[in-house]
C-alpha cells in the first residue's frame, strides 16, 4: 500500500462529524483483529481548485502502479475518492433523499485508525461539539494511500490525520446547536435536608405532607 505525505486541503464544509470526537464504528483489518475507525466527510463546491488533493491521488497511485496509473485514474480502473454531492452517492439509501449540503460539491470519506487532532480556529486542541460539528468549515490534513480489493478492485482514498475548525455554519444533519445554560439556569441555593419523616422512611409522601 503506498502512501503520501500529509497535506493542508483546501477549506471544506464538513459535511459528517458524528464519527470524529468518538469512533463510530470498528473495522477488520487485514489481521483479522478489529480495530476503533473514526471517519468524517468533507465537502468542496464543485468549482473549488481541489489539485492538492487530485496531485495527492495522482502521488499515491503511480507509487502504487507505475505510470500506467496514469490512465487507470482517467478511464475508471482505478477508484478515486472523489465522490458527486449531486449524484447516487449524496443520496441516503434508507430516505432516498439528498444528504443536506452534498448538492453542488465533490465530497470525500476520510478516516483513521487513531483519533485525529481536532483544534478550534485558535489552534487549541478541542473536543468540544460546538467547536466540532456537521456544517462547520474546516482546514482538513490528509493523506492519500492506495487499496485492493477481491470484488471492488484497485482505489486510492484518504486518510484523516488532522483537522482544524475555523468557521461556523448552518447544522446539518438535524441536530441543534445546545442551549447555553447560563442563558436559563441559576444557582439554587440548599433550603435544608429533608424532612424528618423522609429521613424515617416514610418516602417521598412526606415531602409533600
Amino acid at each position: 500500500m503506498a502512501n503520501t505525505e500529509n497535506a493542508k486541503a483546501p477549506l471544506a464544509r464538513v459535511l459528517f462529524a458524528m464519527n470524529l470526537l468518538k469512533p463510530g464504528k470498528k473495522i477488520k483489518a487485514k489481521d483479522k483483529k478489529e480495530y476503533d475507525y473514526w471517519d468524517v466527510t468533507f465537502g468542496w463546491p464543485k468549482d473549488a481548485d481541489l489539485t492538492v488533493l487530485r496531485n495527492m491521488v495522482t502521488e499515491a497511485a503511480v507509487a502504487e502502479w507505475g505510470e500506467k496509473a496514469r490512465d487507470w485514474l482517467k478511464n475508471g480502473t482505478i477508484k478515486t475518492p472523489f465522490l458527486d454531492g449531486d449524484g447516487p452517492q449524496g443520496v441516503s439509501k434508507k430516505t432516498g433523499e439528498r444528504y443536506g449540503g452534498y448538492e453542488g460539491h465533490w465530497f470525500v470519506r476520510t478516516g483513521s485508525y487513531q483519533k485525529p487532532g481536532v483544534f478550534d480556529r485558535a489552534a487549541h486542541p478541542t473536543d468540544d461539539p460546538q467547536v466540532a460539528y456537521a456544517g462547520a468549515y474546516a482546514y482538513p490534513v490528509l493523506n492519500a494511500y492506495t487499496w485492493v480489493d477481491d470484488k471492488a478492485g484497485k482505489g486510492v482514498t484518504f486518510g484523516l490525520s488532522l483537522v482544524q475548525f475555523v468557521k461556523d455554519g448552518e447544522r446539518l444533519g438535524g441536530g441543534a446547536a445546545q442551549a447555553d445554560p447560563s442563558k436559563f439556569f441559576e444557582s439554587i441555593p440548599d433550603e435544608g435536608g429533608a424532612p424528618a419523616a423522609a429521613k424515617e422512611g416514610q418516602g417521598a409522601a412526606a415531602l409533600f405532607s
